[in-house]
């Protein structure tokens, strides 16, 4: 573990500081009660123990990544053995290295009374050393741990203007997709950074806007502004001039939207697994459709169907389900939002798939 890696405050800059291409994983940490009747076997006797959420799933993915001879040399070809030694690095290299007790927290920070945490381990892909003139195969491995908050922040009163201001989310549609799609790359994270600046200046143009309605009034108003949080990552069909919709910078995509030949029948639409990250967020949500006898089309959205949409939710391993309010369309300056009323109540159709993929998700 460097040192240096481990003094950053988020996981983006953790991976930036990391010079040598790397692959990573992110996944989520629960510090949980323990029961009476629960005999987990874990680190502490205290009344508290760590759960990490679906970390085979995890360390599957990580471990499938790796090069052969790190597969072979350091875990025997076994993919539960390196999950295991995902979870030593959580228990021992993180949790230990942090000082953070399990049980009596009374004096701890509130950043180490955190109940849930998120994890970013990154793999360095050179996996052999020639110096000193002997050759070994390598495994450097670096970690962050990062408490996660627990709170959603209420509307903001500015008392100068008297105006409550409501965030809605946004998705903005902009970025062609991934070049290797099944893998969390550390050069993925560079070279999305132009994105990111790209998705701030609408941020920035919104706030403008905002700044100059407010000054205009008087009275108390209540005023929803957009706030877009993620990029969708799309390609141009030139053929039939069309944009399909792929996954977003740290998120898979979904789409819910009324069936052409029945306008009471709703689909969940995401893009096709050869397309996009196998993300273990992403397989939760396909699960608990599959229980809601939801119909599932692994297809990609399109920009032309998109007044059939109903709905558009995000997800990754940390935030679960996220559902915006609407997505514009950087290249056409085209905007959908969704409708707050309709025959079929979205909204209860997506507190049912979050639902079931937070409890799929809280499993170890």
């Amino acid at each position: 573990m460097n040192e240096e890696f481990s003094r950053a405050k988020t996981a983006q800059e953790f991976l930036k500081r990391i010079t040598k291409p790397s692959l990573y994983t992110v996944f989520r940490v629960r510090r949980r009660r323990r029961r009476s009747t629960d005999n987990t076997d874990n680190d502490s006797s205290s009344g508290y123990y760590l759960s990490i959420e679906r970390i085979l799933e995890h360390g599957r993915r990580l471990f499938e990544s790796l090069s052969e001879r790190q597969r072979v040399s350091f875990f025997n070809e076994d993919a539960r053995e390196f999950a295991k030694y995902l979870e030593r690095i959580v228990k021992i290299d993180l949790w230990m290295d942090e000082g953070i007790e399990l049980g009596d927290v009374q004096n701890a920070s509130s950043a180490q009374c955190a109940e849930c945490y998120m994890v970013t381990i990154a793999i360095e892909e050179e996996d052999y050393d020639e110096r000193g003139g002997i050759g070994m195969v390598v495994l450097r491995t670096h970690a962050l741990l990062t408490p996660l908050p627990n709170v959603v922040p209420p509307p903001r009163l500015r008392e100068e203007n008297k105006v409550e201001e409501e965030i809605e989310l946004y998705a903005i549609l902009q970025g062609e997709p991934r070049e290797h799609p099944h893998k969390k790359h550390t050069n993925w994270v560079i070279k999305r950074e132009s994105l990111e600046i790209q998705r701030q200046l609408w941020n920035e143009r919104e706030e403008e806007n905002e700044n100059k309605n407010c000054q205009k009034t008087t009275t108390t108003i209540s005023f929803k502004r957009k706030k877009f949080v993620e990029c969708v990552l799309c390609k141009h069909d030139e053929e039939e001039d069309d944009y399909l919709l792929y996954e977003g910078l740290t998120t898979n995509v979904f789409i819910l939207k009324t069936d052409p030949t029945d306008a009471e029948r709703v689909i969940l639409q995401t893009a096709p697994n050869e397309d996009v990250l196998l993300g273990v967020a992403r397989g939760c949500v396909l699960h608990a459709c599959d229980d809601l006898a939801l119909q599932i089309s692994l297809s990609h959205p399109r920009w032309s169907e998109r007044a059939s949409w109903i709905a558009l939710f995000t997800t990754n391993s940390i935030t679960t389900c996220k559902p915006f309010k609407g997505v514009v369309n950087a290249i056409t300056k085209e905007l959908v939002r969704f409708p707050e009323k309709s025959s079929i109540d979205a909204d209860e159709i997506m507190r049912s798939i979050d639902e079931k993929t937070s409890h799929l998700m809280s499993e170890s």
